[in-house]
């Protein structure tokens, strides 16, 4: 089979290389490497070359305080497309000034001549607005690199600004007006910004705003109307300047509407945010004068929205209609706690929340009541998954801080120590004397269960070693509190079921305690010991279970959760908090140029995005990730009730859907404007369809080994085209002119492959003809069919890549890396059966998960 050779152990390899990063050259990394490598002297050796290969070239890495004439610097203010903005002063007696000076990197200095930049130099130090900061100077370095001295503006962005004083629409529309006011201005001087964006629009502690960064500016001039390419940030940039085309005052016009969504939010008027973004120019509004008046203008509801509103509220409704459990809320309503775990004691909870700072969490503790939370400490790292020591003095948390991994911080020196490079979901050994933890995360999520290595560390630091002997399907590990030894849970078929081993940490190989074999309601996850010999458990996601091993493997129920549930921590006494984690989801666009950044698809609200037309005009959702269906069209949007996953052909016009109706579950073609649709009474998922919506790729077969079937709608046939004995198949899908298809092959060690294979009509492709393309999942072809999209988590997160294709649409280069996701949001946090990921002119379209944490305590 066709392909790259992989590394041995290529999951591990990577897990203990980042790891080993976190250590200087020298005895204390190579001791990491050999214990963390179990003797395996293959994946040894090919950490070690990675290694020595990274230490060749790191030294060569410099961080020096560069001079730029008579101003010396002094500390970074931010990185960009254009180059690096350093923060200096003006130190050769002439006199005393602070200013910004931008470095023009060696990537942009190819788009562009040295004389064109000093021409915008003086055209911009022209500029005199209170609004506008002023351009000072500018120059060469001595080894060619130019720059520009500008005003040092001490302000805050413009939209963590609004955040962080939880501004009303009302105050932040104010603000906004001012912008528009200085855009105005340049604009009246024949200059447009073309880089308008949040970050160069700086809100000093008064109010007042101030545009930054006219380095890309353009003059308007009679025949200099045409784009010279430049940098500019792709969430905001027009369609023009993304495809090079000529650029002009409206291009400022789309990167307004798109400031203005993000800025006022839900508060924000959906039918100016769209003709402001309008794809065509000629659609938008002409001046800046126009958007102000659109904006002072009163509002009219969108009848078609306010049309589907009641049903979607409905199936909301009926959703959400379950009985309430006996349980008592911890958290205080409001505030987002993810990952709670309670110290063996039962005197203290440990948790992540932002409180009131979106998209950082931090670390906090709190009495086990909830009451009088603590701030362990306030940094711009995204720091979650904390553990408590059986004391709660010491707080062991995973970060993405300088070296990744796992800290312990102690309560009462507030000192902080990474104690394990890569390491994550920490549990202290009962007695205190030990951290369990993994390194490897092979969803890219760190809620759901994990597959990977588990190490045991000294809880104040120390030479880190494997635990867990040969298993490879672990799905989760806790201790057992009576005789301290660790528990591990080894995934088995079906998902239901699971056996229990038992390793003490001292030494000696795991001993199996028991298998377990459940009614199949989803996954089960052993989150935590239970006194007299059980275990507790999450069943599908929101059932509380325990499970008796002493008399036989035993299930009862205990509480029907009413939100999904990512876990659960007890205290020696048998007090037990669960913790609540609904998801949230969004439709997000990503537009194809580098370094681009999600834009949120404001028109349908929350819920998760299913597919999308060619023109980006039609697509399908489901709200709240689960309800009806809901296709939306370029002027309004229809309810499909019973459907909750969909695709939509490339001209809009077809969706092939899954429905339950009257208990059948079936496959339906449906038309715009149709109600019933064509059925199929098949059991399955659609994954794609023809551009005309005549065909489609799914899986229609109940069976333990998933194939992928073609569906020919006019015909009413159906072939299964692609299986494999041993493997999964899932997420197929056309490549433009569909004479190809990509899809995902789940292998026998439950490792994900993105797979190609050429088409032919309904004959089966045998798996000799198959082409491995990358390690990942949900594939998704660009319009052009000159790339794959794909899904991957090798760096630890679910990440989007792109390969590029040749004319035979076959794998021609390495890939690139398209969109990171190691925030609050990210794909790896959605229901993995019906995520996906399409092309559309704009920019490839996908949701993104976020979750939305609390604590309940079993009383």
């Amino acid at each position: 089979m066709g392909g790259p050779e992989q590394p041995p152990n290529f999951d591990r390899t990577r897990a203990i290389f980042d790891a080993a990063l976190a250590y200087p050259p020298g005895p204390q990394r190579d001791g990491f490497v050999e214990s963390a490598s179990s003797g395996d002297a293959a994946l040894h050796a090919e950490v070690r070359r990675l290694l020595r290969s990274y230490d060749s070239v790191a030294p060569r890495i410099a961080d020096p305080w560069p001079r730029f004439g008579p101003y010396q610097t002094s500390r970074i203010l931010g990185r960009g497309g254009m180059g690096v903005v350093y923060e200096a002063h003006r130190d050769d007696g002439e006199f005393e000034r602070r200013v910004a000076i931008k470095l023009i990197s060696q990537a942009a200095l190819a788009t562009f001549l040295h004389e064109d930049l000093r021409r915008e130099r003086q055209i911009l130090a022209g500029l005199d607005h209170p609004g506008i900061a002023r351009l000072f100077d500018g120059g060469v370095t001595d080894w060619g690199a130019p720059y520009l001295v500008v005003e040092y503006v001490e302000g805050e962005h413009l939209d963590e600004y609004c955040n962080r004083l939880h501004l009303d629409p009302a105050a932040r529309l104010r603000l906004f007006e001012q912008v528009l006011d200085a855009v105005a201005y340049a604009h009246s001087r024949n200059i447009i910004h073309r880089d308008l964006k949040p970050s160069n629009i700086l809100v000093s502690n008064d109010g007042r705003v101030k545009l930054v960064d006219f380095g890309a500016a353009k003059l308007i001039l009679a025949g200099d109307a045409t784009v010279t390419v430049r940098s500019f940030t792709p969430e905001y940039a027009s369609p023009e300047q993304l495809t090079a085309r000529q650029a002009g005052p409206r291009s400022d016009i789309y990167s307004l509407g798109v400031i203005y969504g993000k800025i006022l939010g839900p508060g924000a008027r959906a039918g100016v945010v769209r003709k402001a973004t309008a794809l065509d120019p000629k659609q938008r509004y002409a001046t800046i004068a126009d958007l102000r008046s659109a904006l002072r203008a009163r509002p009219r509801a969108p009848m078609a929205i306010l049309a589907v509103l009641p049903a979607i509220a409905a199936a909301l409704a009926l959703y959400y209609r379950q009985p309430a459990p006996r349980l008592t809320a911890v958290s205080p309503p409001g505030q987002s706690w993810l990952d709670a775990s309670v110290s063996a004691d039962g005197h203290w909870l440990a948790y992540a929340s932002s409180h009131g700072t979106p998209g950082r969490y931090d670390i906090w503790v709190s009495p086990a009541d909830g009451s009088n939370p603590e701030r362990l400490f306030e940094d711009e790292a995204f720091d979650h998954s904390p553990a408590l020591s059986p004391d709660g003095r010491y707080v062991a948390f995973f970060s993405q801080r300088d070296a990744p991994g796992l800290y312990e911080f102690d309560r009462k020196t507030r000192k902080t120590r990474l104690i394990a490079p890569g390491g994550r979901r920490a549990a202290y050994s009962p007695g205190g004397a030990w951290l369990l933890y993994t390194i490897a995360n092979n969803r890219g999520d760190p809620i759901r269960p994990i597959d990977g290595a588990w190490f045991l560390v000294p809880a104040r630091g120390g030479e880190p070693r494997p635990v867990g002997g040969n298993l490879r399907r672990i799905v989760n590990a806790v201790w057992e509190p009576d005789t301290e030894s660790i528990l591990f849970q080894e995934g088995i078929e079906p998902s239901a079921s699971f056996r229990l081993w038992s390793q003490q940490p001292a030494a000696g190989e795991p001993r199996k305690v028991a298998d377990v074999q459940l009614p199949s309601i989803g996954d089960v996850v052993v989150c935590a010991p239970a006194p007299g010999g059980a275990v507790w458990a999450i069943r599908g996601d929101n059932e509380l279970v325990s499970i008796a091993l002493r008399r036989g493997p035993r299930l009862e129920s205990v509480a029907h959760l009413p939100e999904r549930a990512s876990g659960c921590s007890a205290s020696r006494d048998g007090r037990l908090f669960v913790r609540l984690d609904p998801l949230r989801s969004g439709h997000y666009r990503i537009p194809y140029a580098p370094n681009s950044a999600p834009v949120r698809v404001e028109r349908g609200g929350e819920g998760l995005f299913l597919d999308i037309s060619a023109d980006g005009e039609s697509w399908l959702t489901v709200p709240g990730l689960r309800g009806d269906l809901v296709w939306h069209g370029p002027e309004s949007a229809a309810v499909v009730a019973g459907a909750n996953v969909g695709v939509v052909s490339s001209d809009g016009r077809t969706a092939w859907l899954r429905r339950y109706r009257n208990e059948v579950r079936s496959l339906i073609r449906l038309r715009a404007g149709e109600e019933t649709g064509q059925e199929f009474v098949l059991v399955g998922l659609p994954w794609d369809t023809s551009a005309d919506g005549k065909r489609a790729l799914a899986y229609v077969h109940p069976s333990v080994r998933r194939n992928i079937t073609l569906l020919d709608g006019e015909r009413r046939e159906t072939a299964s085209i692609l299986s494999h004995p041993s493997w999964n198949l899932y997420r197929a899908v056309f490549a433009p002119g569909e004479k190809r298809t990509a899809f995902t092959a789940i292998r026998e060690d439950e490792s994900r492959w993105v797979m190609m294979a050429a088409l032919r009509g309904n004959q089966p492709i045998p798996p000799t003809a198959w082409r491995e393309v990358a390690r990942g999942t949900a594939p998704a072809y660009s319009l052009d069919g000159r790339e794959l999209f794909y899904l991957s988590n090798e760096d630890g997160s679910s990440c989007i890549y792109a390969m590029p294709l040749d004319a035979a649409g076959l794998p021609a280069g390495p890939r690139r890396a398209f969109a990171h996701f190691h925030g609050e949001r990210s794909p790896g946090l959605l229901p993995s059966s019906t995520f996906r990921m399409a092309a559309a002119a704009n920019g490839l379209h996908l949701s993104l998960g976020r979750r939305e944490g609390s604590v309940v305590r079993i009383d």
